[in-house]
């Protein structure tokens, strides 16, 4: 997987799946944890299985129709929308 889509809270399970949907209707390999641990557990997962990015959207997020975007490599998370996170996701080969 190039992504790890969080599961934020027990209200996010809908929108992880959409999120996900999208990210892989645009041939992006992404991964969903199938149960919701805590946020720093998941982004452990993620590091330990070399998945360089990882997108949170807890109700915050939701509510300005955007998506927490942290590159574990750098270490860098930025606050994007849907299409500017399938461009950072895509561009960074």
């Amino acid at each position: 997987a190039r992504v790890l889509v969080t599961i934020f809270d027990d209200d996010s399970w809908s929108d992880a799946r959409s999120t996900a949907e999208e990210l892989r209707s645009k041939g992006i390999p992404v991964l969903l944890p199938y149960e919701r641990r805590a946020l720093k557990k998941q982004i452990r997962s993620a590091d330990r299985l070399g998945i360089p990015w990882v997108v949170v959207r807890g109700p915050e997020e939701r509510g300005r129709g955007a998506w927490r975007l942290k590159n574990l490599d750098e270490g860098v998370e930025v606050e994007v929308d849907m299409a500017a996170l399938i461009e950072r996701v895509t561009t960074d080969v």
